[in-house]
């Protein structure tokens, strides 16, 4: 029942984010007219750029969303002023091309300044088991918070 649930929880975690990145692409061609190819690096650079952070800083993924949301949203109105604005009235084929080349450069410069290697994020909370049934944080050794499996 537990692996049931949690896969669960995982499928309609998963499934929102593609909604949110089919939101994300319908609005952005519905409304402004750009075929945006680099949308998925986009997506993937606001995804990893949380977590890509060194083992020295000692700042939460998760809490340093909150520094990165305000980065992506000013990068992305920086891309859109400085490289889209004066092509999207070129056409729709330019604009096409234009982020596709947008698209190599992104994944290029994620792929030089990180490793195409699997990497793992080791947090103290990460390895604590919570039952469905709402019992208290259970860890195989003791937890953060004292208790036992």
């Amino acid at each position: 029942m537990e692996t049931f649930i949690q896969s669960m929880v995982s499928g309609l975690l998963t499934g929102s984010l593609y909604a949110m990145i089919g939101i994300g692409l319908t609005v952005i061609f519905g409304v402004m007219r750009i075929i945006n190819m680099a949308h998925g690096d986009m997506v993937m650079l606001g995804c990893t750029a949380p977590s890509s952070r060194s083992p020295s800083s000692k700042i939460d993924p998760f809490l340093s969303i909150v520094i990165w949301f305000p980065v992506a949203f000013l990068l992305g109105a920086f891309i859109y002023r400085f490289l889209l604005k004066n092509i999207v009235p070129a056409g729709e084929l330019n604009t096409l091309l234009y982020t596709a080349g947008l698209s190599l450069f992104i994944a290029n410069l994620v792929l030089l300044v990180g490793t195409g290697d699997y990497r793992t994020i080791k947090l103290k909370y990460a390895s604590c088991l919570c039952a469905p049934s709402g019992s208290p944080c259970l860890s195989r050794s003791a937890s953060p918070l004292g208790w036992r499996y």
